[in-house]
């Protein structure tokens, strides 16, 4: 086998002169490159982003929220951050009274979380005679295929209308009685635009289906462009059902990787996909999210931003 580790530590500074290097055949993203993987808006900014990650960057997130308190140990700080990114990111979403959510690692993990608590509330409140079945626009994101092939379920994409957007009368006459997740996007990666909202939450209401708002992309973006003037269709939780949103803050709320949010409609929602256990010899481990350990970096930058 050939040899990859050094045989002996190499200076930083020779270090980062070969990472520079290599560096230089990278897409150039301060130049508009990338734009659907880097967000940035200027060095200040990147500057401040850089300051904060790095005060918090080994301190472990999982001891935060749901582990510190379970553990009754943890760090207070990341904590207040979570509490407080949460409470900015449902004012900016229109959240309701008593709703709430939690910080995740990126967009695919928000998604995660919301399909797992919807499979768990179905499995709790309904009676689904086949296997779960999550009803999507063809549009909608692959991390919602993701979570079904994690979790055993089907999956039915409906094609859409000339517009990119969802087809209500199609996703109506496609939701059976295994249904248990609705999708609609603000927006669609594939064309940008904002699904019908209203509409899709209404059939799901009809049938007692969990409806999610996947806005990774514009949860943090489309709210701002209405209020500078632009007919930017609703889709926040003033629709009364929205039960769940995933929205980035690495993506257009210009935080630096990995932190997005997931957001419930009723706080009480994301204790269904909320993990304990204590059968083991070292006391409880609890978390609210797919991942355990992260970095506090992530949710100081975004905080801070």
């Amino acid at each position: 086998m050939t040899r990859v580790f050094p045989e002996k530590g190499i200076p930083w500074a020779d270090l980062k002169a070969e990472v520079l290097e290599v560096q230089k055949d990278d897409p150039k993203w301060r130049e508009g490159r990338m734009l659907m993987s880097c967000y940035f808006v200027d060095d200040a900014l990147m500057d401040m982003t850089r300051e904060a990650y790095g005060m918090f960057l080994l301190e472990n997130a999982l001891y935060s929220g749901a582990q510190a308190k379970a553990r009754k140990v943890g760090f207070a700080t990341i904590t207040q951050f979570e509490d407080e990114i949460i409470k900015m990111a449902l004012e900016i979403l229109q959240g309701p009274e008593g709703a709430g959510g939690n910080t995740t690692t990126g967009g695919t993990e928000s998604i995660l979380c919301a399909v797992k608590a919807a499979v768990e509330h179905a499995k709790a409140k309904r009676d689904i005679p086949g296997t779960p079945r999550l009803l999507l626009p063809f549009t909608a994101h692959p991390a919602f295929n993701k979570a079904a092939w994690m979790m055993g379920l089907e999956v039915a994409r409906i094609p859409v209308k000339e517009d990119g957007r969802a087809d209500v009368a199609a996703m109506r006459a496609a939701v059976d009685e295994n249904t248990i997740l609705m999708v609609g996007s603000a927006p669609c990666y594939p064309f940008g635009v904002i699904d019908p909202i209203r509409d899709l939450t209404e059939i799901a209401a009809e049938h007692g289906i969990w409806f999610h708002v996947d806005a990774c992309v514009g949860g943090y973006q489309a709210p701002f462009v209405r209020k500078l003037g632009y007919p930017v269709p609703e889709f926040e939780f003033n629709i009364p059902g929205v039960w769940s949103m995933s929205a980035d803050l690495h993506k257009n709320g210009f935080a630096a990787k990995g932190c997005s949010t997931v957001l419930y409609r009723d706080a009480a929602l994301k204790d269904y996909a909320t993990f304990r256990f204590e059968d083991w010899p070292y006391g409880s481990y609890t978390t609210a999210t797919v991942v355990g350990s992260r970095t506090g970096g992530a949710l100081a930058a975004a905080w801070a931003v």
